[in-house]
C-alpha cells in the first residue's frame, strides 16, 4: 500500500524518473511507478513494478508489469490489494504442485506406481491446481471488491 512516506512526483524527465528510482531501490526501498507509458518506458521497466494508465487498454503495450483504465485510477488502492492477493494464490500454487510432484515422485521410485497410473494422476493434479488457482483468484477478487 502506498504509505505516509510515499512520494509523488510530476513532470519529471525520463533520465530524472530513472535516477530517483535508482537512488530508491539503491536504499532498499519497493518502488512502484505509475505512468501513462509514453515516455514512461525506462521507468516503468526500472520500477519494481511498473503500472501504465490508459484510455484505450486493447491499442496500448508499454514496456510495463500492469496496465490500469485511467478512469479507474481511483481504484490503485484496490488493485494493488488484488495483486497482493494474486501473488500469494501464485505462491499456494506451486507450494501444492510442489506437494503433488514430490508425493508422486516418492511413490513412483518405489514402484508404487505404474506409467499408465501416472500418465492419469499428471494431468488430474494439473487440473486440481488450476481449479484452486481459479478458486482463491476469484475469492480474493470477492474480498477486494473488485
Amino acid at each position: 500500500m502506498l504509505g505516509p512516506d510515499a512520494a509523488l512526483h510530476f513532470g519529471q524527465s525520463p533520465a530524472d524518473k530513472l535516477a530517483y528510482i535508482a537512488a530508491e531501490r539503491a536504499k532498499g526501498h519497493t518502488v512502484v511507478m505509475v505512468g501513462d507509458g509514453l515516455n514512461d518506458a525506462g521507468a516503468l521497466r526500472a520500477a519494481d513494478a511498473g503500472l501504465a494508465l490508459t484510455d484505450t487498454l486493447t491499442n496500448f503495450s508499454p514496456a510495463c508489469d500492469a496496465l490500469l483504465d485511467a478512469a479507474e485510477f481511483g481504484r490503485l488502492a484496490t488493485f494493488m490489494r488484488f495483486s497482493r492477493a494474486c501473488l500469494r494464490v501464485v505462491l499456494v500454487t506451486f507450494a501444492l504442485s510442489f506437494c503433488y510432484n514430490a508425493f508422486g515422485l516418492a511413490l513412483a521410485v518405489q514402484g508404487l506406481f505404474t506409467p499408465i497410473v501416472s500418465a492419469i494422476l499428471m494431468p488430474i493434479s494439473s487440473l486440481s491446481v488450476m481449479l484452486v488457482a481459479t478458486v482463491l483468484v476469484r475469492r480474493a477478487a470477492k474480498n477486494v471488491q473488485l
